[in-house]
């Protein structure tokens, strides 16, 4: 008698609800004293700008009068922000503090929300029931380093990125390493760490049995004196390098816009131990191997893929992503986390997963 085969449950990004947490709106340089400008976060229109004084406030975006976006058009006077419309001022808590052409202003309030300016990076906190922040985002020290970054905008999930950081497999086929890396996951927190080692080849691999059309394998020379890769909160994945004296530095932040589209802001950084090298000439020729290609080289399979919420992870190398959706559950409110903290379709005597 034959096995019945198992259904699986197919889902896309737009079915995935929106993680509470810290997401990144903006690069810091974008908003200088008294610039305005306008971004989309979790479904919402915000206005982010930035008094003389360089403090920055994020508010949403749409005027209490007549709804006209002050993100478009709109100014900064002093320690409020103008509509473009009819010149009703915002303050840094949201109130309404002018309407030039009334003896005074109307008792009305703009959401505001709560702000950290990282640099890189300005990190908005949103939450779907409006609580404030519970945790804060780790503040990284760049001095020494030269920076460089590079946005996409694709059809995803957060979750959906941050799991790559789990996923030992791809590596191999994905960005052409020679041979599959078995990914240990470590929670701490807000932050869960992977160990990834790679697997030795087997005797009979042949680097040349590839398809017709398949790219060659990554080469890998040398041998890092440690290499920490994480994902911070629901939308921040890391990973150092130290190898050879040279230090690299790359963070992928995850900016849900809506529910099926993301922003992906990726930083990729340089430093040396030997201060006489001109780390901004070497960045120039690391940015695009160390970080940028290999985040390229997985645009179209998180473009593209659909959601399992059950998948069939049966090797070594996929045991992290089950400890991976468990963890990110943390991020959902209670009642969303069914459909993505799910454990592996296969029994664990066939997988060796529990």
């Amino acid at each position: 008698m034959s096995e019945t085969p198992q259904v699986q449950t197919t889902m896309t990004a737009a079915d995935l609800p929106y993680p509470n947490g810290w997401f990144a709106v903006a690069y810091s340089d974008e908003v200088e004293p008294g610039a305005v400008i306008s971004r989309r976060l979790c479904g919402q229109d915000i206005v982010i700008w930035r008094n003389a004084e360089g403090e920055l406030r994020v508010q949403d975006a749409y005027c209490l009068h007549l709804g006209a976006n002050i993100g478009v058009g709109g100014w900064v006077n002093g320690d409020a922000v103008v509509c473009p419309f009819h010149g009703w001022q915002y303050g840094a808590d949201g109130y309404c503090v002018k309407i030039p052409y009334e003896k005074r202003p109307m008792r009305v309030q703009l959401k505001t929300w709560e702000v950290r300016d990282y640099e890189p990076m300005v990190l908005v906190w949103f939450d779907a029931q409006g609580r404030p922040p519970t945790w804060e985002m780790p503040k990284t020290d760049w001095e020494g380093y030269a920076v460089r970054h590079q946005d996409w905008t694709i059809n995803s999930h957060p979750q959906e990125i941050c799991e790559n950081a789990a996923d030992g497999a791809h590596f191999q086929f994905v960005h052409k390493f020679p041979n599959v890396a078995d990914v240990q996951a470590r929670e701490d927190g807000n932050t869960i760490w992977f160990d990834i080692s790679m697997r030795p080849l087997s005797e009979d691999h042949d680097p040349a049995d590839r398809a017709p059309n398949e790219p060659e394998p990554f080469d890998i020379s040398g041998k890092a004196d440690s290499n920490v890769t994480g994902v911070h909160g629901p939308g921040l994945v890391f990973n150092e390098v130290y190898a050879k004296q040279r230090h690299l530095r790359n963070e992928l932040y995850v900016t849900p816009v809506d529910h099926d589209r993301v922003i992906l802001r990726g930083v990729h950084a340089l430093n040396y131990d030997d201060k006489t090298v001109d780390v901004e000439e070497k960045i120039e020729k690391t940015k695009g191997w160390a970080a940028f290609d290999a985040w390229e080289d997985d645009l179209p399979i998180w473009e593209n893929k659909i959601y399992r919420p059950k998948p069939y992870a049966t090797h070594p190398s996929e045991i992290a992503i089950v400890a991976f959706r468990k963890w990110y559950s943390r991020w959902y409110d209670e009642g969303e986390v069914d459909a993505t903290a799910a454990t592996a379709g296969r029994p664990a005597a066939s997988s060796g997963l529990s």
